[in-house]
């Protein structure tokens, strides 16, 4: 199989995101487009999803993906895009609002708590959207507070 080129990335996002721009999609493609292949078939596959719940989510998503995953690993990007879906079944707006603040949320929260944070966020966001938005945004204050990693990571864990 070769490498996704950016007018194949054009070509599917066109094809699944009908009613966005022209320029929003060509916007997309190039952001997606420095994705190693792997997290690029990840990221579309997810923001397709998205879209069939809601077209801006998907978009947010597609838009903050390559950011969010320098920061995160491929098995944590799914995790992330899961609680964007979740939370996109209760409202479009969190979802919107939490793929916008993921990139300075993430970057916040030290390297080795951030998988164990998206772990967290996703069980919550089963049960309460909002709890879980909020959850993400206190994350990296919580985490300071608690002052000991061992403690934090505990607390996260549980």
């Amino acid at each position: 199989m070769s490498e996704p080129n950016e007018s194949d990335v054009k070509k599917t996002l066109k094809k699944h995101l009908k009613g966005a721009t022209a320029s929003t999609i060509e916007s997309i493609a190039k952001r997606l487009g420095i994705l190693p292949s792997e997290r690029l078939l990840l990221t579309t596959d997810i923001g397709i999803t998205l879209a069939t719940a809601s077209l801006r989510a998907a978009i947010e998503f597609l838009k903050a993906a390559p950011e969010v995953s320098r920061f995160i690993d491929s098995s944590d990007l799914r995790v992330w895009g899961e609680v964007g879906r979740r939370l996109c079944g209760t409202s479009a707006d969190a979802a919107c609002d939490f793929f916008q603040a993921s990139k300075p949320t993430l970057e916040e929260i030290p390297e080795n708590m951030r998988s164990a944070v998206l772990k967290l966020i996703s069980k919550q966001a089963a049960l309460s959207a909002n709890t879980a938005f909020e959850c993400f945004k206190e994350a990296p204050d919580i985490i300071a507070r608690i002052g000991r990693p061992e403690t934090a990571m505990t607390v996260l864990n549980t």
